[in-house]
């Protein structure tokens, strides 16, 4: 009986191959830790070649220029996938989109604070 439950969703829960209910993780549960291990100064150059002062740059265009580097990677990555290359790696790709999806967010709070502190009561 318990091979039969096995892999089972029963009203938004996963039953475990013990027969046990576990809660689903959802991926919006899971960002909040994501973001807390992205370090971009570690995980960055290990992404796509990036010097130091690419990295420390805080200003907009800046963080536009690190951006654009990270999609030119993550498409190419994406063609290595697509086409079946033998360099493709999975961790990597997942790697860029995370830290691509970060930046951005990153830098839409930055320019968001921005408009805050220019706006005239």
């Amino acid at each position: 009986m318990a091979s039969e439950t096995r892999g089972r969703r029963e009203g938004g829960r996963s039953v475990s191959a013990a027969g046990r209910r576990t809660k689903c993780v959802r991926a919006e549960a899971a960002a909040p830790a994501r973001a807390a291990r992205y370090d971009r100064a570690r995980d960055l150059p290990r992404l796509i070649s990036v010097w130091p002062s690419e990295i420390e740059s805080l200003d907009a265009a800046g963080h536009a220029a690190l951006i654009a580097k990270i999609e030119r990677a993550l498409r190419a990555e994406r063609r290595r996938g697509l086409a079946g290359h033998w360099t493709y790696d999975l961790a990597r790709h997942s790697q860029l989109l995370s830290a691509l999806r970060l930046e951005v967010e990153a830098l839409a709070h930055a320019h968001a604070q921005r408009r805050k502190a220019c706006r005239v009561p």
